[in-house]
């Protein structure tokens, strides 16, 4: 489902991402970790196709899907494709929500752009979709910005759950969060795993939610991949030992 082949990213002739190989499977959650600046929101933006060879050079290449070579892709193909959000969706550290309109049109606005469906089937799916994330259709009429961070969250997530992705990309998702709406997220997580069959990759720096979601963790340092196995082998690790203990924040 997702393919990352020696992938190389550079910016201004220095190198971010240096030769990361990774993959994930459908229905998988992958796990990203490292310090700030490492290069794990930039192999994120590259995953989901918000960047690519015009924003600097690549090597390598990251297929999603059977066949869909998205790091080669300009961006007119991306939008003329719709890969972007009706097979690969996001969930953003700040939830990039639309603060002027309600959550109705949030929720309208990305099928509005990408779908030819009545205002029915539109409904629908918003509903679905908030039943999803456990928010009751009541918040449709709501404004944006008289919800908790944690209603944003699942908002957003709803958001990219209208347009029926088979990958989800979550940037930071517990960042900010109280511990009980953390859990919540993560369990929104497994929940669109096990019912949707959603292959996901998580950035973040709290073990204690890679332990919650993760089937396998990756860690980067220095734009390399360090280590990769299971939350448990990952306790074993001396650089994934090092990293927890060091405390570093996220990018």
């Amino acid at each position: 489902m997702i393919d990352i082949r020696n992938f190389s990213k550079y910016y201004d002739g220095r190198k971010i991402l240096d030769s990361v190989t990774l993959s994930a499977e459908e229905g998988e959650t992958l796990v990203i970790i490292g310090k700030s600046g490492c290069g794990k929101s930039t192999l994120l933006r590259h995953i989901g196709g918000l960047e690519n060879e015009e924003t600097g050079k690549i090597e390598g290449e990251i297929v999603i899907g059977k066949d869909i070579p998205i790091t080669k892709l300009k961006e007119k193909e991306i939008l003329a494709r719709n890969i972007r959000g009706m097979f690969v969706g996001m969930l953003f550290q700040n939830s990039a929500l639309f603060d002027f309109l309600t959550v109705e049109g949030n929720l309208l606005w990305p099928m509005e752009e990408n779908l030819d469906i009545s205002e029915e089937e539109m409904r629908n799916r918003m509903i679905e979709a908030l039943g999803m994330v456990d928010i009751s259709p009541d918040f449709l009429e709501r404004d944006v910005n008289t919800l908790s961070g944690g209603e944003k969250k699942r908002v957003a997530l709803a958001r990219a759950l209208v347009l029926e992705p088979k990958i989800i990309l979550y940037d930071e998702p517990t960042t900010g969060l109280d511990p009980p709406t953390a859990f919540e997220i993560n369990k929104l997580i497994n929940r669109l795993k096990k019912k949707k069959k959603i292959t996901s990759v998580v950035t973040t720096h709290d073990m204690w939610s890679a332990e919650k979601v993760a089937d396998k963790i990756a860690m980067i340092a220095d734009g390399k991949i360090v280590f990769i196995g299971t939350y448990e082998e990952a306790m074993e690790n001396r650089q994934v030992r090092t990293f927890m203990e060091g405390g570093e924040k996220s990018e």
